[in-house]
């Protein structure tokens, strides 16, 4: 029903006298219904993201939080790389950052000039499906971001950012297909989790959450790699080391009851990333 609304009745029985000015789409159908008309549309390659931006187990790396999900589970994004943090005494590896933040600000500055173009406005009769790659509009500052679909529902779909972490539900007219142009860059958004700490209940309070953005925003911190799985998460123990003191974050949360110590004994099979179900974010895109 929804690709029949956007056809035109005229052009399948002969043609439009309107020709190129028709609202309308200018598509074959069959006699069962089906619209012929093709897509292209990209996925991500999750192995391949991986090994490109993944530390390994064992290393010091610079991480910048972008999405809180609850103390224990985050989104970093790498501003060094996954170069080791004794790398970074060279000039060389910190003008990485730069040509880092250089590169992804151009991809966004160019998506917002792709996008505001009026001819991305015209819906597509392709519906989206689960795992594509997209290009979504954030509701809160009207920007466009790389994301992935998530779920979709007859009138709206929901989406990750891949470079920032966090989600939303989104009308149509607020996705739309990505250009191959906006995929040569990784996606930035790493999944993180913080070892030796959980909830004193069932689960994490307001509390807890808005004291771990307090200690993490708007810093780059130092993050030891313990290990990481093989759908591209990393479990970490995370340090501020911008004052004259280094900070130990979970050790802060435990000091001050926030949270308490699930002993040294805490592996990756104890947490697991449940995309559908959080909606606790507090930083995002912007």
């Amino acid at each position: 029903a929804q690709d029949e609304s956007r056809i035109c009745k005229y052009y399948n029985i002969g043609d439009c006298w309107r020709g190129d000015r028709c609202p309308y789409r200018h598509v074959e159908v069959t006699s069962d219904g089906v619209t012929l008309d093709q897509e292209l549309v990209y996925g991500a390659v999750d192995e391949y993201y991986m090994e490109k931006i993944l530390p390994e187990p064992g290393t010091w790396v610079a991480v910048e939080v972008t999405t809180v999900l609850n103390p224990g589970h985050f989104y970093v994004s790498l501003p060094f790389g996954k170069s080791a943090i004794d790398n970074l005494k060279e000039k060389e590896e910190i003008d990485k950052k730069d040509d880092w933040q250089m590169n992804f600000d151009q991809l966004i500055s160019e998506m917002q000039e792709e996008y505001s173009k009026g001819s991305h406005n015209e819906d597509t009769t392709v519906d989206k499906a689960p795992g594509e790659i997209v290009a979504a509009k954030f509701t809160s500052d009207g920007k466009w971001y790389r994301a992935r679909v998530l779920i979709v529902e007859e009138n709206r779909l929901r989406v990750f950012f891949v470079d920032f972490g966090n989600r939303e539900w989104l009308r149509y007219n607020c996705v739309r297909s990505i250009l191959p142009d906006f995929l040569h860059l990784p996606f930035q958004a790493v999944e993180c989790f913080l070892m030796h700490i959980e909830p004193l209940g069932a689960k994490y309070t307001t509390e807890s959450k808005y004291r771990f953005k307090e200690l993490v925003d708007n810093k780059v911190l130092v993050a030891f790699v313990k290990t990481r799985s093989f759908n591209g998460s990393i479990w970490v123990d995370l340090y501020d080391t911008t004052g004259d003191e280094d900070i130990d974050i979970a050790k802060v949360l435990l000091s001050e009851k926030l949270v308490q110590d699930t002993g040294s004994t805490t592996t990756t099979s104890s947490k697991q990333s449940h995309h559908s179900s959080q909606t606790s974010l507090i930083l995002v895109p912007g």
